[in-house]
């Protein structure tokens, strides 16, 4: 969720991604936000194409894309990520899933967001001082920058991590 992103909003959480980043502007702070695309809101905010990049995941090699956001404010980037498998249907961010197999899709889909975003660090020279991960979306990268040898480079970087609704999500 992105509340800066039109399409990105969908609850309290797309309101912190968006204000944080502006309030930390505001003292100097250079701040790059990636958000899953979704399928849609890389053309729904007229985002510029930046890269096409690959990563594994299932033993399998995966293609992305990398877009890039025009912002409003000085020292604040929104990127989108673009993958096939976060589409979730036309203009929607979560899935629905049976009650036999909750969050299986959002899990699946969040799980290749992070080693996207991991391998961005990794093969983009993207690197950040800090990470703020907003989340159970954003789990999976706290576990594979601390263990995965690939990231042996970045898993010293300090993380933030942020759960919101701790009282919906246990």
């Amino acid at each position: 969720e992105n509340g800066a992103l039109d399409g990105g909003k969908v609850g309290g959480m797309a309101d912190v991604i968006r204000d944080v980043p502006v309030y930390l502007s505001k003292i100097d702070f250079k701040v790059d936000v990636v958000t899953p695309s979704y399928g849609f809101l890389h053309t729904k905010n007229r985002a510029q194409f930046v890269t096409s990049f690959s990563f594994y995941f299932r033993n399998r090699l995966e293609n992305a894309t990398l877009y890039k956001v025009d912002s409003k404010t000085k020292n604040v980037n929104y990127f989108l990520i673009d993958h096939k498998d976060f589409y979730t249907g036309d203009g929607v961010i979560y899935s629905y899933d049976p009650e036999n197999r909750p969050f299986a899709t959002d899990a699946t889909k969040f799980a290749i967001f992070c080693t996207a975003v991991a391998e961005l660090i990794k093969i983009k020279n993207f690197n950040p001082d800090i990470i703020h991960l907003h989340d159970w979306h954003t789990t999976f990268l706290i576990i594979l920058l601390k263990y995965h040898k690939i990231y042996k480079k970045i898993k010293d970087t300090k993380i933030v991590f942020t759960i919101h609704n701790l009282a919906l999500q246990g």
